[in-house]
């Protein structure tokens, strides 16, 4: 699977869903075969599954984490962004450290991290349901 979310990451971006139709696994086939039956359960469980579809292959079924409560977060996409986001701004406010505390700097941290934050939105970053988990 790190292969995958790799491989999904180069070809989209990381906030986009490392699963579906266009990831297909090299597999010569899955034991046990997995149903709609079996893979509701399993959702429910907070587990993903790898399912065979005719036609299409053997792919990653679901992007779920284990988180149990009912947020945003539940998601591998949206809980890899975030913890992304909060990396990138923290290595690019790295200078600060060594900066006077004064409006220049400050000025510099704001018009940084709008710039970020901007250009993740202009590529497409936080679509509706992302939004919401952006406010913790």
């Amino acid at each position: 699977m790190a292969a995958i979310y790799a491989q999904n990451d180069a070809a989209n971006e990381i906030w986009d869903s490392p699963a579906g139709q266009d990831l297909e696994l090299i597999a010569t086939s899955i034991e046990p075969s997995i149903d709609n039956n079996d893979s509701e359960i399993l959702n429910l469980a907070g587990i993903c599954s790898i399912r065979e579809f005719a036609g299409i292959g053997t792919v990653p079924w679901g992007t779920r984490t284990l988180d149990p409560n009912e947020s945003e977060q539940r998601y591998i996409a949206i809980a890899r962004t975030l913890r992304w986001i909060d990396a990138s701004i923290e290595a690019g406010m790295a200078f600060t450290a060594s900066a006077d505390n004064n409006a220049t700097t400050w000025n510099q941290i704001l018009s940084d991290a709008q710039a970020f934050i901007f250009d993740l939105y202009s590529r497409g970053a936080f679509p509706m349901n992302f939004r919401a988990a952006m406010i913790y």
